[in-house]
């Protein structure tokens, strides 16, 4: 039932930002004095139509997205430029009508934004400072020597002012990451190379092994544990743990699965009501049988072979983490604006970065989303709350805005790129230049979306995975 939730919500996300760009071209039409024949909310069948001003409004059977047909907009239609058609108005007219679907995108994208500071971001306490909790064995991260404790300064040469900061910088997965950061009053800089997933699937450890810093305080204590048995309570701030100071939940959980018996019981040194207590524990051992992926699955149904699947065994003490403490930031609307505009720009200029990592091959084709799986993101972040969903359709409309001015033929950049065609020759291309390269460009895009669409379909199920 969950999942179907998060279909709705996705489909109804992605209908709103194609709707706000049609909208765009709507409205840039009208005041241009263009005739639009029709527009509607939705596709398919028409359900509901009223004609008003020459202009017949419908609201169509499947509702994601939705279309504007302006008189005269197709090419077969450039002859018969009647007054009110698109072909009858001047390039600077043409030009606005097409510019105004990305322009609706990317200044929707930034009142979200607006909105989403306006209304206040909860973050977790925590997360407002860039300091590094844990490091994951063999990561990128270790093995640059990045440490538990260290603050991160700056990623790239972007300065990062908190973890959501650090977690943006790696967003485009894949490359090599110039990292300073303090460390015990010291700056020293890292060199990190990620590399690329190409399995296709949801990449995971995208922050090259870094973690954040939980804080490391107890929150329950399973009857029978390890825990309970050293008299470790909820509550619990551990302070160090065989003399290794702790810096956050994932250090400590991370310490006890490494557990050894040979060495004997783990002495753990807990703040408990402004008092050091001193434990002695011996985490119990557990073994863990991996899931089987969504790819290793498929592999198996096409070769009719079961693959095997790992056991790992790793030490337990039974104690759950405490939920940690959290704020609400929020701006006035002038303050909001500043943050808005600069996340604008962080979402505008990773459009160009991922263009330029997938010409470059740092990052393969197959982990580009299509229409699925972005109803499926926008369904899961959904979930996260208002904040997430609004930070989310800003970061979508912006790339929908953005690629869509790229001159693609078929895209609304294209349009532009055959008005700046018609301007230098003072005439419009014959309809059969029009006609063959935009049957060139479907081609392209139709072999697109398959692609993208196929990957999106394999990637399902982990995605699901993730709410139930």
């Amino acid at each position: 039932m969950l999942s179907f939730i998060v279909v709705l919500i996705g489909l109804f996300v992605l209908g709103v930002l194609v709707t706000i760009h049609e909208a765009g071209h709507f409205v840039a039409a009208k005041a241009c004095g263009i005739r639009v024949l029709s527009f509607s909310l939705g596709f398919g069948p028409v359900l509901i139509k009223k004609v008003i001003d020459k202009t017949e409004y419908r609201i169509s059977a499947i509702p994601f997205g939705g279309y504007v047909h302006m008189a005269g907009e197709n090419p077969d239609e450039m002859s018969a430029a009647v007054e009110g058609s698109f072909t009858s108005k001047p390039v600077w007219q043409r030009a606005i009508v097409a510019v105004a679907g990305p322009a609706a995108n990317i200044i929707t994208a930034f009142l979200f934004l607006l909105i989403m500071f306006i209304t206040g971001v909860p973050e977790a306490n925590y997360l407002s400072r860039p300091v590094v909790g844990a490091v994951a064995d063999s990561s990128a991260a270790q093995i640059a020597g990045i440490a538990a404790g260290d603050s991160i300064l700056s990623i790239n040469g972007k300065l990062t002012k908190n973890w959501s900061d650090v977690q943006e910088c790696f967003g485009v997965q894949g490359g090599n990451y110039t990292i300073t950061m303090l460390r015990k009053g010291a700056a020293k800089t890292a060199i990190m190379k990620i590399a690329a997933d190409r399995s296709g699937n949801i990449p995971t450890g995208i922050t090259g092994g870094l973690m954040s810093s939980i804080p490391p305080v107890v929150g329950s204590i399973l009857d029978g544990s390890a825990a309970q048995e050293a008299g470790l309570a909820v509550g619990d701030s551990v302070i160090a743990l065989d003399n290794t100071t702790m810096h956050s939940w994932q250090e400590f959980s991370l310490a006890v699965r490494k557990y050894n018996p040979a060495y004997g019981p783990m002495q753990i040194v807990v703040s408990r009501k402004s008092q050091v207590v001193i434990l002695s524990a011996s985490p119990k051992p557990t073994t863990v049988t991996e899931k089987k992926s969504a790819g290793i699955k498929l592999a198996e149904k096409l070769s009719g072979k079961s693959l095997p699947v790992k056991s790992v065994t790793y030490f337990r003490l039974g104690a759950g983490q405490a939920d940690a403490p959290s704020h609400i930031t929020s701006f006035s609307p002038v303050k909001a604006v500043v943050p808005a505009l600069e996340k604008s720009w962080d979402y505008t200029t990773m459009i160009f970065d991922v263009l330029g990592k997938l010409v470059s091959s740092e990052i393969p084709a197959n982990q580009l989303a299509g229409p699925i799986g972005i109803v499926q993101m926008s369904g899961m972040v959904a979930l996260g709350g208002i904040a997430s969903l609004l930070n989310f359709m800003a970061l979508i409309g912006i790339n929908l805005g953005v690629i869509n001015l790229f001159p693609l033929v078929i895209t609304d950049g294209g349009q532009l790129l055959f008005l700046a065609i018609e301007a230098v020759r003072r005439k419009p291309l014959p309809p059969a230049a029009h006609d063959v390269m935009n049957r060139i460009a479907i081609a392209f895009f139709v072999l697109l979306f398959i692609f993208v669409t196929f990957h999106d379909i394999l990637r399902a199920p982990q995605l699901f995975a993730m709410i139930k």
